[in-house]
């Protein structure tokens, strides 16, 4: 359908108001750029990587001159060159040069690749103390767009079916889905709506419609005027499709029609019913409003002709609600807008801070930022298999079946229980001791309760309106006497919480997994506190916060070795804001194998000079955490394999599975560098020490707002969000570190609210 494909055509949206405009090449600036910061070692004799920039001039249209400026481009873009510890120049002067170099590539025919500058990855490429300078840099405002929606709203617009029209809907898939990542998944530029999505989607809406059409027939159906369409088939009058076409907008996807969209669906409904018998045209129309552009994409764009405004009431009630919830707005968002109460700074917070403070309203991506902000989800992705726990020791696990996400859920649990109290939130995230141990039959168990609990209530007030007795005998729930035999034990052994008698039943002193897994030194957690879904508070000499909780450990480590590299790199960039530069295809990243070496000792490649210039930023924060192994157990020995009997028991039998071990101490001295708080550099004796470091810096604050931002806008900041940066900041020192307060304010801003011109359409 014409009508239908018209969605399609929005995507090009997306691409189309991504860049910042860039300054006309100026050959000049860039040469003298070139002669004072890169000549000296790419100049005319001896030039480093055989790049020559001594004679190269930005007018030349020649292929290997053009060449040589895309890998110029290229070095310069992704902050490599000029080399870390080589003086840099100013940042004005490094953007200009990028800038006007991109302007003669695409000048000269080059095709770049505009979309990069927008990833995730890209953001703290922005420079920070310029963000929180105070000074503004041009009006606040994000360009127009069309944000497709996340997987979990699309799953919830067709969930509200379900109540609403009784329809099940377990067989809608969303048909996309957002692959855990580094970064944050979800920016507004990232995505485009493919062809098999839409089919997708298509058939989604198909499926959808055949339930719902035969079910208009009747006056007192969910939507009464297209009764009366499919009564009069053919003989339906405009007076009668006009009100069937605007009641099945407000209530499939609650959207007043201005005339123009009225009269292109009312066509399109006039004109199927003149061709296809009513039930069938009533499907076709059906199809079409559901495949209506709102159900797909987060429509954003400037009112009228200005060249920046604030969004539509419509559309900032969608934007708010999407943005907290991941659902279409609530009944007090659309009142808001009826009674025009939605058209300022002052009415987004009044509707932000109602949400907020509503816990009847779900709120998931207030979990979902943490989860992808800390990484800590991806310890299911994992594998640890079983040689690996045969070889680590790991009591409880050998010969059962790994799996990290309940790990996670600890963690979430951790999260959820900070926000309950909203005050110095990363702060007490950072340096919390407090730990939960979740599991499938806990989860159960307390879902049961709260079933039981709404049940009661439900039967109570039935009984008390109807003037019979109620027994609420019936309601309760047995409680959990022993521990589940599935998973604990597991959690029990990472945590070092499992109480000593059964320890002890999983070591024999038959072999050496008693020396190389000492007794566990922390609280024994009881059955009655674990089934009450309380915290208990871990040995404050093994566990200190989110960055020492198994999940993230686990999350940053491989099948049998921690990743400090990983660590180190999350650190700098999650927490000091700093820029990794990508990797080189030259460099071949991996350790040596040498497993009877500790992972400080093969990790010496790294120390070299080629690779040290980066390395240097990420492995003295990440080698603390050598403090805990792979699984995310704190240990006091590194567990390596014995070299001397592993090469005489090779001899002896070439294919034996398991190799033999032994221990050797470990190093967790580290150093905080260049982090831009000078408060903080310095050399650090572990991971506590590390961490407390961290969690004093302002600047690590700031860094976690940035984030903040950009999980809840879609996008990178710029220096003209600076403001909005530093007031969202400003607010969360004033109100004790609390996320609600952050969010009110960021979700007020200037930044939220107003958007502008893409700039490609400036030009």
């Amino acid at each position: 359908m014409k009508m239908i494909l018209t969605t399609l055509s929005l995507t090009l949206l997306i691409h189309s108001a991504v860049l910042a405009a860039e300054p006309g090449a100026d050959a000049k600036t860039v040469r003298s750029f070139l002669d004072k910061h890169c000549v000296d070692c790419h100049g005319a004799k001896e030039p480093e990587a055989k790049v020559s920039l001594h004679s190269l001039s930005l007018d030349s249209k020649a292929p290997q001159d053009l060449e040589t400026w895309k890998r110029v481009y290229e070095q310069l873009f992704n902050g490599q060159m000029p080399p870390p510890d080589e003086k840099q120049p100013p940042k004005v002067d490094h953007e200009f040069a990028v800038a006007s170099i991109k302007s003669s590539l695409k000048a000269a025919g080059v095709k770049m690749d505009e979309l990069k500058e927008l990833l995730p990855s890209r953001g703290n490429w922005v420079d920070h103390d310029a963000l929180f300078s105070g000074k503004a840099v041009g009006e606040a405002g994000t360009p127009s767009r069309v944000w497709r929606l996340s997987p979990e709203s699309y799953t919830q617009f067709f969930a509200r079916f379900e109540a609403e029209f009784s329809i099940d809907v377990r067989g809608i898939r969303p048909p996309w889905s957002f692959a855990r990542q580094w970064n944050f998944a979800d920016y507004s530029s990232s995505h485009r709506l493919s062809d098999a999505e839409f089919d997708h989607h298509f058939r989604n809406c198909t499926a959808i419609a055949r339930i719902l059409a035969p079910r208009l027939r009747h006056t007192n159906g969910p939507i009464k005027q297209m009764a009366a369409v499919l009564g009069a088939g053919k003989a339906a009058t405009p007076e009668m499709v006009d009100a069937a076409v605007a009641e099945t907008f407000d209530r499939l996807l609650h959207l007043p029609l201005e005339e123009a969209a009225l009269k292109k669906y009312r066509d399109q409904l006039t004109g199927d019913l003149q061709t296809y018998d009513a039930p069938m045209a009533v499907e076709r129309f059906l199809i079409a409003v559901l495949c209506h552009r709102e159900v797909l994409y987060r429509i954003e764009m400037l009112q009228g002709d200005a060249k920046r405004s604030l969004l539509a009431p419509r559309h900032l009630a969608r934007a708010i609600a999407f943005t907290l919830t991941d659902r279409e707005p609530d009944a007090a968002l659309w009142q808001a807008v009826a009674e025009g109460k939605l058209t300022s700074s002052d009415d987004a917070r009044t509707q932000v801070e109602r949400i907020l403070s509503d816990p009847a309203i779900p709120k998931p991506r207030l979990l979902g930022f943490f989860q992808e902000y800390f990484g800590y989800t991806s310890s299911e992705d994992v594998f640890k298999d079983d040689t690996t726990m045969f070889e680590m020791k790991v009591p409880a696990i050998q010969g059962s079946f790994f799996y990290g996400g309940h790990l996670a859920r600890d963690t979430d649990k951790v999260v959820a229980w900070v926000l309950a109290s909203d005050q110095q939130v990363l702060r007490t995230l950072l340096t919390t001791r407090k730990s939960f141990i979740c599991s499938p039959e806990l989860d159960g168990y307390f879902r049961q309760v709260a079933n039981k609990a709404a049940e009661k209530k439900r039967d109570a007030e039935r009984a008390a309106k109807d003037g019979k007795p109620f027994d609420e005998t019936k309601y309760k729930v047995k409680p959990i006497e022993t521990p589940p035999h599935s998973i604990w034990p597991q959690q029990q052994v990472i945590y070092g919480v499992m109480p000593k008698a059964v320890w002890k039943e999983h070591y024999s002193e038959k072999n050496d997994a008693k020396r190389l897994a000492p007794e566990p030194q922390g609280p024994e957690l009881t059955v009655e506190a674990w089934a009450k879904g309380l915290p208990f508070d871990a040995n404050p000499d093994q566990r200190l916060g989110i960055l020492t909780q198994p999940s993230w450990l686990i999350a940053q480590s491989s099948n049998f070795d921690n990743h400090p590299i990983h660590r180190g790199r999350w650190i700098r960039e999650k927490l000091l804001g700093g820029v990794i530069p990508e990797v080189p295809i030259t460099v071949n990243a991996m350790l040596p194998k040498e497993p009877h070496h500790g992972l400080r000792e093969r990790m010496r490649v790294t120390r070299q000079e080629y690779c040290w210039n980066c390395h240097r930023l990420m492995d003295p924060l990440g080698l603390p955490f050598e403090q805990f192994d792979h699984f995310g157990r704190h240990r006091t020995m590194e567990i390596v394999v014995d070299k001397e009997k592993d090469d005489a028991l090779l001899a002896k039998n070439p294919g034996r599975k398991h190799r033999p071990m032994t221990v050797v101490p470990f190093d967790t001295t580290g150093a905080i560098t260049d982090s831009g708080d000078p408060k903080i550099d310095g050399e650090v004796k572990g991971p506590f020490d590390l961490i407390e470091k961290l969690a004093s810096s302002e600047r690590v604050e700031q860094v976690f707002v940035r984030h903040v931002f950009r999980y809840y806008l879609g996008r990178n900041e710029t220096l003209a969000d600076g403001p909005t940066l530093v007031a969202a900041h400003k607010v969360y020192r004033e109100n004790n570190g609390s996320m609600k307060a952050l969010l009110a304010s960021l979700l007020s801003s200037e930044s939220f609210l107003y958007r502008t011109q893409p700039a490609d359409l400036k030009k």
